[in-house]
């Protein structure tokens, strides 16, 4: 989506999009999801995920965060959508708060809400909820890159649907970088 996000933005400047079909300049890195993930936010600072299945296409996901913030989002999906917009979040993004816990309980709070729920195992239960730990690695894997992409996605849509063109007013470049490894960048002949 942040792609999507660039070419939308781009021809809104009155840029014109023109398809490449040479295939000499449509190649990519090939790296898996845990490559994909590995420098995440998300995945650095999960600290537990919560999941429940409503029914066949919808979902509660609740990302609690090692400094106390969470994550919470009603992901609906629709089988009939192509594959970029087969997922939605309710309100277009996660509702962020934070959350405490003692051995019993859990406390939620964002946008002047609060909810309290009781730990039984794996479980969550309390404001008709029944959220599960989810402990399955590769489950929690595509939950971090879905983290990431609906959050992406959603700022997609805010910036189409606000018609929004820049983005970065006030500049960019600002935020902290890592020398690269050379040895990621070797590419077999």
């Amino acid at each position: 989506f942040e792609d999507y996000d660039l070419v939308s933005r781009l021809e809104k400047n009155g840029l014109e999009k023109i398809t490449i079909s040479d295939t000499s300049f449509l190649g990519s890195l090939a790296h898996n999801n845990i490559d994909r993930v590995a420098r995440e936010w998300t995945n650095d600072q999960l600290y537990i995920l919560y999941r429940q299945q409503v029914n066949d296409t919808v979902q509660v996901l609740l990302y609690l965060f090692k400094d106390n913030t969470m994550h919470y989002g009603v992901v609906n999906e629709d089988f009939q959508a192509g594959t970029h917009y087969r997922y939605t979040l309710a309100g277009n993004s996660w509702q962020a708060g934070t959350w405490s816990a003692d051995d019993n309980n859990l406390w939620i709070k964002f946008a002047g809400f609060e909810a309290n729920f009781e730990k039984h195992g794996p479980y969550l239960t309390g404001n008709n909820h029944r959220l599960k730990i989810e402990d399955d690695p590769a489950k929690l894997e595509e939950a971090i890159l879905f983290h990431t992409n609906m959050a992406n996605c959603c700022r997609y849509i805010q910036n189409r649907e606000g018609n929004l063109v820049r983005v970065n007013e006030n500049g960019f470049g600002y935020g902290k970088t890592e020398k690269l490894n050379p040895y990621l960048f070797t590419l077999k002949q």
